[in-house]
């Protein structure tokens, strides 16, 4: 009888043992998992981050694409001014001549 209760001690303890070894597993397992998501969470932010400043940068460039367009049109237009305006003057001055 008393070699019935070593055995079904020894049992008892080889189960807990093995449900402790069960439990950790499990433990280490959501720990692997619950670091890869947050490596994955972090690597989406910092595509996401990198695609937002690609934006930004590519509509910076554009805006400086716009501005120059402008000035330079913007001093095209003034060029013609003087280009008729110094035609206008040229014509007057061969009225004056004649």
């Amino acid at each position: 009888m008393n070699e019935f209760w070593k055995n079904e001690q020894q049992r008892q303890q080889d189960e807990y043992a093995e449900e402790q070894r069960r439990l950790q597993e499990q433990w280490e397992a959501a720990q692997r998992q619950q670091q890869q998501q947050s490596m994955q969470a972090q690597r989406e932010f910092e595509e996401q981050q990198r695609l937002q400043a690609e934006q930004q940068r590519l509509a910076q460039e554009q805006l400086m694409r716009e501005q120059y367009q402008q000035q330079t049109q913007g001093r095209m237009a003034e060029l013609e001014r003087e280009n008729l305006n110094a035609r206008a003057q040229y014509e007057r001055d061969q009225l004056m001549l004649e």
